[in-house]
C-alpha cells in the first residue's frame, strides 16, 4: 500500500515524521521547565476552589481588574518581606502567578468569545 511505513528501527523508518510546527510546545515549554512551580499553583488553585469552587474564578464579575490587584498584592506583599499568605500558608509569588494565569485566561477567553 502507497504511503506505508517501513522498516523495524526508529532510524529505519522510511517517513516516520511529525510535523509540530506552530504548535505550543506545552510540555518541554512549561511542564518540564517549571514542575515545582506548576505544583505549587495547582494548590492555590486547589486551596480557591475549596475556599470557594472549582471554576468560580472564571464567573467573577471585572475578573480580569480583579485578578490584576490580587497578583499585585501578593507581590507587594512579597516585597515587604512576607514569604507566605498567611491564608494559604503558600508563597505569594505561586499567587501571583495564579492571578497572572487567571487574568490572562480571562483576555484569552474574551478575545474568543468563549
Amino acid at each position: 500500500m502507497k504511503g506505508d511505513v517501513t522498516g523495524d528501527t526508529a532510524e529505519g523508518i522510511a517517513g516516520a515524521r511529525k510535523d509540530d510546527s506552530g504548535k505550543a510546545p506545552i510540555y518541554r515549554g512549561v511542564l518540564s521547565y517549571f514542575p515545582a512551580a506548576v505544583r505549587g499553583v495547582a494548590l492555590v488553585s486547589a486551596f480557591g476552589a475549596t475556599k470557594y469552587a472549582w471554576n468560580g474564578w472564571c464567573y467573577v464579575p471585572d475578573g480580569h481588574n480583579r485578578y490584576s490587584d490580587g497578583l499585585v498584592r501578593h507581590l507587594a506583599s512579597e516585597a515587604e518581606g512576607e514569604v507566605l499568605d498567611a491564608e494559604s500558608g503558600l508563597h505569594h509569588d505561586l499567587h501571583a502567578a495564579w492571578n497572572a494565569l487567571a487574568r490572562a485566561e480571562l483576555r484569552i477567553r474574551a478575545e474568543k468569545n468563549v
